[in-house]
């Protein structure tokens, strides 16, 4: 069980340090409830309450059939009253900022789906490119393997027409030798 509760109307809301303020004063005073004086109206006092659970029972066993609790508590313990504003209780603000609505299942599906495709559509696009540059690639490689091809054929043509003037050369040689061997002079 709480050792304190505190009740609040509606449209009133304490402060960050207004609870902690509240008990430490009925624990210095080491009363039995405080009731805070909050707005006073046509129709009376808007007041917040707050209650040592302790004092509660003990007076809710102590009271008899004919009494008042309050009087029986504020005889016991004690009742105070204090000023709200002092313990940093204000007015809520009339209008709260608007709520969102949770976002449906289908369309947080269908958001997720875009993105997934989205995603997709990147990458495609990625591997298009990649594909693009690699058969750029392949086609320049295509090429230079033609060029190279012809290249090679030239110079083995070229290595075919070497050998053989240099075999005719020799040939030649030969020949004038075997002239001059057989026909000195000539």
């Amino acid at each position: 069980m709480a050792p304190f509760r505190l009740l609040c109307p509606p449209g009133w809301m304490p402060g960050p340090q207004t609870v902690e303020g509240l008990v430490g004063h009925l624990e210095a005073t080491d009363g039995g409830a405080l009731c805070i004086a909050l707005d006073e109206t046509p129709e009376g006092v808007v007041s917040a309450r707050l209650d040592r659970t302790a004092a509660v029972s003990r007076a809710s066993l102590l009271i008899q059939p004919d009494e008042r609790f309050d009087d029986v508590l504020d005889e016991v313990f004690g009742v105070e009253w204090v000023d709200g504003a002092a313990f940093g209780f204000s007015r809520r603000p009339r209008l709260y900022p608007p709520r969102r609505r949770p976002v449906p299942e289908h369309e947080r599906l269908a958001r997720q789906r875009e993105k997934e495709l989205e995603r997709l559509r990147e990458r495609a696009a990625a591997l298009r490119a990649e594909v693009a540059q690699l058969r750029r690639e392949a086609a320049k490689g295509r090429r230079d393997t033609a060029r190279w091809k012809e290249k090679a054929e030239h110079w083995r043509r070229e290595a075919v027409r070497l050998a053989r003037e240099q075999d005719r050369t020799v040939l030649d040689r030969a020949v004038r030798r075997v002239r001059n061997l057989t026909f000195p002079g000539r």
